[in-house]
């Protein structure tokens, strides 16, 4: 249940995507550990998407699943020539 709902006591309409407690739980860890403004992107299954756009060349994005993991982005790196997992901050 999000905490929108929670709090109202009342669901979300079919338009609206609801964010669980753990996922906001989540991008409250993630958040402290970055120290910044991170950017938030709603996903339909209940969890966000997280960008720090402090990074001119590319953002780096973690999801934040409902269950309130926080998973890595793995963008693809052309001097590498692999996919690269962005590294979780430290405290997360």
């Amino acid at each position: 249940m999000s905490a929108l709902a929670e709090r109202n006591g009342d669901t979300s309409s079919r338009d609206e995507t609801e964010i669980s407690l753990a996922a906001i739980d989540g991008y409250g860890r993630l958040l402290r550990s970055i120290g910044g403004t991170i950017f938030t992107h709603a996903a339909k299954d209940g969890g966000l998407i997280c960008e720090d756009r402090a990074s001119r060349s590319r953002p780096s994005l973690w999801r934040v699943l409902p269950d309130g993991e926080i998973l890595a982005d793995a963008p693809y790196n052309f001097a590498l020539g692999e996919f690269v997992a962005v590294k979780l901050p430290v405290s997360v």
